[in-house]
């Protein structure tokens, strides 16, 4: 897993109106806040998924790294009165590798660090099997820039009469790609359909490896919100609505995961 990189934004929006030889200008502030604890929290029915990622939030400009978090306290605790704690196994990285979630289950997360209490809940819903992957080649480029590219495209069966939630990461040769797509049942719901996933550099004999994790509804809104915050039509990223009580941003998952695995054809 990639640490969420999520800035603290300070910004101030100029907007100049001139009309004949009047000019007024206008400063929005816009996402100013003081500095927060960043959290990237996903606990799997898959063992050794369920990881804990602890930092802090930074400024837009700045050229430090995210600073990471070291001597927290990290639970879980399940509706099922399991209390389970993870453990820093590496700067800023929490994880109880024995963990295995129960789908349905409510999980609560908690983290204490100095004057900070962050809690977050989250019920896991069941994964969804991924039928097949297949590759797709174009010899000129999807993106018309006369280079051979490589898309995904990922089969699965929704779950009839429930609303669900889905988010799609890629890793290639074991490292996961700095990006993700989300997707809901709206119109393929209890129907076998596929995911398109394209504009990742992918190379002839690549093993590539789709994870397919079903999500609640505020992990939905939140990737997606977060997944628009680059469009060009946004003055300025905003932070999404997290599930996190307490100084934080960031998100809490419970995650039903499933995997698949292929190798890229060699080039003729």
């Amino acid at each position: 897993m990639i640490k969420l990189k999520i800035h603290t934004v300070f910004l101030s929006l100029l907007i100049t109106f001139t009309f004949s030889a009047c000019e007024k200008i206008i400063s929005v502030d816009l996402d100013h806040t003081e500095q927060k604890v960043v959290v990237d929290a996903v606990v799997s029915n898959i063992p050794g998924k369920s990881i804990v990622v602890l930092s802090k939030s930074i400024d837009l400009f700045s050229e430090q790294e995210y600073p990471n978090i070291n001597d927290a306290t990290v639970l879980i605790r399940s509706s099922a009165g399991e209390e389970i704690v993870f453990e820093e196994v590496q700067d800023g990285v929490y994880q109880n590798r024995d963990f295995v979630g129960e789908i349905g289950t409510e999980y609560r997360l908690s983290v204490e660090w100095n004057e900070y209490s962050i809690e977050a809940k989250s019920i896991m819903p069941a994964p969804v099997p991924i039928d097949s992957v297949e590759v797709v080649v174009s010899q000129r480029g999807f993106m018309g820039n006369e280079e051979t590219s490589y898309a995904l495209k990922v089969h699965f069966t929704d779950a009839v009469d429930q609303e669900n939630f889905y988010r799609f990461d890629v890793f290639r040769n074991d490292s996961l790609y700095d990006g993700f797509v989300v997707s809901n049942d709206l119109f393929y719901n209890g129907r076998s359909t596929y995911q398109f996933l394209m504009n990742y550099d992918m190379r002839p004999l690549d093993v590539i490896r789709v994870q397919l994790s079903a999500i609640d509804k505020a992990n939905y809104n939140y990737f997606l919100v977060l997944s628009q915050s680059g469009s060009a039509f946004n003055i300025a990223p905003g932070n999404p609505v997290s599930n996190l009580t307490g100084n934080a941003i960031g998100y809490f998952g419970a995650y039903g995961q499933s995997e698949s695995t292929i190798a890229l054809p060699q080039e003729e």
